[in-house]
């Protein structure tokens, strides 16, 4: 508990996101060893930094063709295990949230710009290249997305357009919320 207050009275821009998520998984269960999941990241963030592709092509590459982060599967959304970053880190399995958390401390490990997204009703990530923002969908394999697809998901929250705020990156305090 002390832990996690400590965290929530740090400004934003010092806001450590894996040790956020980390306290959370310590106070549900005290006892637990979190050495295999600090391991897990060490080895996504180290891998991350020898790929020599461009990031949008490394960093769905690294998460889910090297290490085989998916979605779970519908019947897992209500298991707490799928929300649990350990335990997703763990199984490779996880709510769109908990692997988009895993991918932005991951992405934030080697100073890549990747972000969170706000977006209502599926949590994506932001990738800042110089041509622009990319989405990408971690629960999806890492997918891609287009106007097109942006403009889908807007439209089943019943928003008309695909406002660039529904895309805008959030920070690391309200992903860990």
């Amino acid at each position: 508990a002390h832990a996690l207050a400590a965290l929530g009275r740090k400004d934003d821009d010092a806001f450590d996101l894996q040790a956020a998520v980390f306290a959370c998984a310590l106070h549900e269960i005290p006892d637990r060893d979190l050495a295999p999941a600090e391991r897990v990241m060490a080895e996504i963030a180290h891998t991350l930094r020898a790929d020599p592709r461009p990031l949008e092509e490394a960093l769905p590459g690294v998460m889910v063709d090297t290490f085989g982060f998916l979605g779970a599967q519908a019947q897992a959304y209500e298991a707490p295990e799928s929300a649990d970053i350990p335990a997703v880190l763990a199984s490779r399995r996880g709510l769109p949230v908990a692997l988009a958390i895993i991918w932005r401390i991951a992405a934030r490990a080697i100073g890549a710009p990747f972000a969170i997204t706000s977006t209502p009703g599926h949590v994506l990530g932001r990738l800042q290249t110089e041509e622009g923002p990319i989405i990408l969908d971690p629960f999806n394999a890492g997918q891609r997305l287009d106007d097109h697809a942006l403009y889908q998901i807007a439209a089943r929250v019943g928003l008309e357009e695909a406002p660039a705020l529904a895309f805008a990156p959030a920070t690391d305090r309200a992903a860990a919320i």
